[in-house]
């Protein structure tokens, strides 16, 4: 039976508190040893979440959620900045997309786009016209995969390059944050509301199945902030999310969003969104120290956690799973076993 925080927005799912793990290999063997330890048993959810492991956020109420518009440009990929104009970065490319657009924007240089395919080979474009401060280019009939952009400055030095990869394409997805896993209606559209602890929430638009999405790295200020895999919510109209994100008022972000297409190519799409200032809210207190062996995560912040060990969730760890037919006790720290089974958590037969 899976226990239950003092209040049901603050309870954490194995996916929630595993995906903000600092390591992924940490979390993998977490997951893999709690694979382990249930067995066979199955977990008692409560009202709100399904799933295996209780992972799945059921909407207390279903939502709306309409397509962005596309731009002139078409659907956004990604978006980066190379100082000085050096090195490379890359974006996939899916096959349900037309054809790419790609901008850079400078302080000079006169720069030229480079883009390269999976084998190193450069890729000619339909259409190019630049300046030294700007260049735009199109490539029509890109073949699906992995490609590379780099920059090459034909007049002199430039301190940045500002680059944006687009598609056109029917792929589109909209984001956006809310404060409980159960909720369906975003804070501010796809903006963050300043020291809000929310969850990061997402819809694909024109995506045929099998396709779907399957992680997000959101990058503050052109550094990477957040990156986890997207899990799945039922009877929500943003049916995919993340755990627990909180961004910094008058710091800009983007939400780059990867999904696999109906063709298992890879497929990317982004969405900036600023971080605005939020009303006076009511906070939990912060956590200065964890329970049964969890570790304290960004101590000292308003941003502070627990990263639980298996067998245990809560706000601080203090709360017990437990296994085979088990019921917790009182307070919910350990477990009373059936016949049979032993330890706090009765996992020990």
């Amino acid at each position: 039976m899976v226990a239950k925080d003092r209040e049901s927005d603050s309870y954490i799912p194995f996916f929630t508190a595993l995906s903000k793990s600092p390591a992924a290999g940490n979390a993998e063997e977490a997951n893999n040893a709690l694979v382990s330890a249930i067995g066979e048993s199955s977990l008692a959810c409560i009202p709100g979440w399904t799933g295996q492991f209780c992972e799945n956020p059921i909407c207390s109420s279903k939502g709306t959620v309409t397509p962005p518009n596309q731009s002139i440009f078409g659907q956004l990929v990604d978006m980066v900045s190379l100082p000085k104009c050096a090195g490379s970065f890359q974006f996939p490319y899916d096959s349900l997309s037309d054809y790419a657009y790609i901008n850079v924007q400078s302080d000079g240089g006169g720069p030229v786009v480079v883009l390269t395919d999976s084998n190193g080979t450069i890729v000619g474009s339909v259409e190019a016209i630049g300046d030294q401060t700007s260049y735009h280019v199109f490539y029509r009939k890109l073949l699906p995969g992995t490609y590379s952009v780099s920059v090459k400055l034909t007049l002199g030095q430039a301190n940045y390059c500002a680059v944006d990869v687009n598609v056109y394409s029917n792929v589109s997805i909209r984001t956006g944050f809310v404060s409980s896993a159960q909720s369906d209606v975003p804070l501010d559209l796809q903006n963050g509301i300043s020291g809000l602890r929310s969850y990061f929430v997402a819809h694909a638009f024109n995506l045929p199945s099998p396709g779907g999405l399957s992680s997000v790295l959101i990058a503050e200020d052109g550094s990477t902030a957040y990156r986890t895999t997207l899990g799945k919510r039922y009877d929500c109209a943003y049916d995919s999310f993340a755990g627990w994100f909180t961004c910094k008022a008058g710091s800009r972000y983007i939400a780059k969003v990867d999904a696999i297409d109906y063709n298992d190519y890879p497929l990317r799409r982004s969405v900036p969104f600023l971080c605005l200032q939020g009303t006076t809210t009511q906070v939990p207190p912060v956590i200065t120290q964890c329970s049964n062996g969890g570790t304290l995560l960004y101590a000292n912040t308003p941003d502070a956690y627990c990263y639980c060990p298996v067998l245990f969730t809560g706000h601080s760890c203090e709360k017990a799973l437990c296994m085979n037919g088990a019921s917790p006790n009182s307070l919910g720290d350990a477990c009373i076993c059936p016949e049979g089974f032993t330890g706090t958590n009765c996992q020990g037969g």
